[in-house]
């Protein structure tokens, strides 16, 4: 493998102009900066979304167990129904009439418990529908995404600065010219106002918008 690589006298001169060894210099370093600092930035939100998450997602069990956990009427019907029953005098008990009025009052009183129970299921089930439909799980997601997409974004603006870098470097080492302009040459993709479009449809879902995301920056890196 070594037999294979250029001697040194195959090599391109080495970079002499210290006035654009500066520039590159500055250029490379700003890069990293703005590196550095957008991902603390993105990491310092995620640390606190997901600090938010966990305790809204304490709350929420906490509502929910005392939703499903609130008093009801069956309790008093069957009280009501017990009460009935022990007004009964005990000869009166025996007597066909009252055994199958009893046994009336029993079956109604079975129904009206049936019929309460499914009350409280459907009122669970609703309540938990309008938990996992809530404005603030949307907000979530949105908050995540924008947060993954502000990864990606500073990567690919990473990688695209620095290939521009290492090809004005050689573009120099070889005596051609680049542009000077470094705000220019440090000047990003706004790559978050890009998969805006990606965010509208309403009925794409985060998995679908993010693979999106991935895809429109991997096509940006192999321009």
């Amino acid at each position: 493998l070594a037999a294979n690589l250029p001697t040194n006298t195959e090599l391109a001169p080495s970079l002499k102009d210290e006035s654009m060894c500066r520039r590159l210099h500055f250029f490379w370093n700003d890069i990293e900066q703005s590196f550095i600092d957008t991902l603390y930035t993105a990491f310092e939100l995620l640390r606190n979304e997901r600090r938010r998450m966990l305790a809204y997602l304490a709350s929420i069990r906490e509502y929910f167990y005392a939703f499903l956990n609130q008093a009801d009427d069956k309790q008093s019907l069957i009280d009501e129904f017990q009460r009935v029953f022990n007004e009964l005098p005990m000869d009166m008990r025996r007597q066909d009439d009252t055994k199958n009025e009893l046994n009336q009052q029993t079956q109604d009183l079975s129904f009206a418990l049936f019929q309460q129970t499914i009350k409280k299921k459907d009122d669970s089930i609703a309540e938990l529908e309008n938990i996992r439909s809530s404005a603030w799980l949307t907000s979530e997601y949105d908050t995540l995404l924008h947060v993954i997409v502000t990864v990606i974004h500073t990567e690919l603006n990473r990688y695209l600065a620095s290939t521009r870098l290492i090809k004005d470097y050689f573009a120099l080492k070889h005596n051609e010219s680049i542009s000077e302009d470094i705000a220019q040459l440090a000047q990003p993709i706004d790559f978050v106002a890009i998969v805006k479009e990606t965010q509208n449809p309403k009925n794409i879902t985060y998995d679908v918008k993010l693979q999106k995301v991935i895809e429109l920056a991997v096509k940006y890196a192999a321009q």
